[in-house]
């Protein structure tokens, strides 16, 4: 529902951009109030909590004024570009596979510097508003720049991010890649998401996208540990750096060719 709604709007890249930013602040308080519920009741107020915060936004999906009779009607006449799916799906991997792969040791790639727990906890909940201030971002923008530059940027920042954090160089450039992780990743959401909704508007690109996004993250991890046990924390790290290059590769001609198509239409 969220995927077509935000597929309908005339900037998709602006909505996801706001949607995500509200939902991190959000995500921000709630955990802070979830944390307070699990000291009084336990593990079990984890269930409740949850339950009611879905209860309380469930209302919000009438507001997206989506039916399933106009969905059907769009699935049928909407015909998606293959090659270009293909090729942002790709970049989603290929992106997702080396930030996953990355974030899965960070905390032990800290330990290792001699970093304490604390620390550690501390540079997460600093990432958290640098998530946030990288997804508002894209609002700002509001196209200014079109796709290309702002999507190869992200790339690479989230390739130098990944390999700062798994290779650990310093406590300093550690630091700088842990910040700048979730900027990166949070800033390059929104703009995934909006370019999967101009391939097409009925929200299947962009439902694609989101899937294969968390279905390559969660594959990270699993690469990182066999990567790191058979070679090492620095090949896992060039990995990282390596694979976001070639997403950001491949990303160049798919948003030129969009950027063409604004123009010509304007």
């Amino acid at each position: 529902a969220t995927n077509a709604a935000g597929a309908k709007s005339d900037n998709p890249d602006k909505v996801f951009s706001l949607g995500i930013t509200f939902s991190l602040v959000l995500l921000a308080f709630f955990l802070v109030g979830l944390s307070r519920v699990i000291a009084i009741v336990g593990y079990s107020g984890l269930y409740i909590a949850v339950t009611v915060l879905l209860i309380l936004v469930t209302p919000t999906l009438r507001w997206m004024n989506i039916s399933s009779s106009e969905v059907t009607i769009e699935l049928i006449e909407t015909k998606i570009p293959r090659l270009k799916l293909f090729l942002l799906l790709l970049v989603v991997i290929f992106f997702n596979l080396g930030t996953g792969a990355a974030w899965t040791f960070m905390e032990r790639v800290g330990v290792q510097l001699n970093l304490q727990q604390e620390q550690i906890g501390t540079l997460i909940g600093l990432s958290t508003f640098a998530g946030i201030a990288g997804s508002i971002s894209v609002s700002w923008l509001d196209g200014r720049v079109g796709r290309t530059w702002p999507l190869v940027g992200g790339l690479i920042m989230g390739g130098l991010s990944s390999y700062f954090i798994a290779a650990g160089p310093s406590v300093v450039l550690f630091t700088v890649g842990a910040v700048t992780y979730w900027a990166s990743y949070m800033f390059m959401y929104p703009y995934l998401i909006g370019l999967a909704c101009q391939l097409d508007d009925s929200g299947r690109s962009s439902a694609a996208v989101a899937g294969t996004l968390m279905l390559s993250f969660a594959m990270g991890p699993l690469l990182a540990g066999y990567i790191s046990s058979v070679y090492s924390f620095e090949v896992l790290a060039v990995f990282c750096l390596s694979i976001c290059l070639a997403a950001a590769l491949i990303v160049i001609p798919l948003t030129l060719s969009f950027d063409r198509e604004k123009k010509m239409s304007n």
